[in-house]
């Protein structure tokens, strides 16, 4: 091959996770002759009958994800849980990806990928599609619309706060779009509309652990004074939850906590709070996540406590 063919060959390889169809190889220059002598010496290797990946390259989710799609089609874009794994509203990969093309690809050109992965063919095909870390997807709003058909409420409802604490979506944005494409008999529609109702009255958007918190005491039928509070004159800060009048509380997640600069601060924040008037109940995440029954008892002591001692 020419030098400047090797060069493209090997940007595409490098910019797609060690893995490009025939006919991207061919529209660079790579002639069916220099293609059969690299998968001979098995510096390539065949992924179908369209596509070829790097040997020297292991096999990663993103690489097999984008394969589906290139297989797939050039409209075709990954969707539902492999989206929302993109997008880092769920956590891991799913273990079966799942991609969305037009409802007019022929099941031929589909051959063996149902197999392998979620094929959807929706009546209502993404207008506007977008690419994450270099995979075509689907854009986060509709990202979580075509999650909430096929996730349980609680991924659904991290999905939501992941999504909205990154503002990938803002609420009206959200609402809107789930206007527009809820449609009659449309799976999820009640759980995603169920995930956004309480979110309604807030003023601020809460972090990934402040929404499971406020979910939880909602569980229990508490309703906080207020949230993100300014304490009083002089306090530079805010608290996260105002349970009641003189009662706080606060939800630490690990990645603005665990310093020590960070922790010896809140000890001082939470030290300023207490003299000003205001005990603070102080809750991690693995606390409210898996012990929240504690949590919940705890708090309802504690706003008890609070009420008595006003009524005095």
């Amino acid at each position: 091959m020419r030098p400047v063919v090797v060069r493209e060959v090997a940007r595409r390889f490098r910019d797609q996770y060690g893995v490009t169809s025939r006919g991207q190889l061919y529209a660079i220059g790579v002639s069916e002759a220099a293609l059969r002598h690299r998968l001979r010496t098995g510096e390539w290797q065949r992924v179908g009958t369209r596509l070829v990946r790097l040997a020297t390259v292991a096999v990663t989710p993103e690489q097999e994800l984008l394969a589906l799609c290139l297989a797939a089609g050039p409209a075709a874009l990954a969707s539902h849980r492999s989206a929302a794994w993109l997008w880092q509203m769920l956590e891991a990969p799913p273990a079966r990806h799942a991609i969305t093309v037009p409802r007019h690809r022929s099941g031929r050109c589909l051959e063996g990928l149902e197999a392998q992965a979620e094929v959807h063919r929706p009546l209502d095909f993404p207008t506007e599609a977008t690419s994450r870390h270099r995979i075509p997807c689907t854009p986060p709003a509709r990202t979580l619309i075509d999650l909430a058909s096929v996730a349980r409420l609680d991924e659904l409802e991290t999905a939501v706060d992941r999504a909205l604490a990154a503002k990938l979506v803002t609420l009206d944005a959200l609402e809107a779009d789930l206007g527009q494409l809820a449609r009659r008999g449309r799976p999820g529609m009640k759980s995603l509309r169920s995930a956004l109702r309480w979110r309604g009255p807030l003023s601020y958007q809460p972090s990934v652990l402040e929404s499971k918190t406020l979910r939880l005491l909602r569980s229990a039928g508490i309703k906080p004074a207020a949230v993100e509070v300014k304490p009083g004159p002089g306090l530079n800060y805010r608290i996260d939850i105002l349970l009641y009048p003189g009662l706080a509380m606060e939800v630490d997640g690990y990645a603005y906590h665990h310093s020590a600069e960070q922790m010896a601060e809140d000890a001082r924040r939470r030290n300023r709070l207490f003299l000003a008037g205001t005990r603070v109940l102080v809750y991690t995440w693995r606390d409210v996540v898996y012990d929240g029954r504690r949590v919940l008892s705890e708090v309802l002591g504690a706003m008890a406590a609070a009420k008595m001692a006003t009524a005095r």
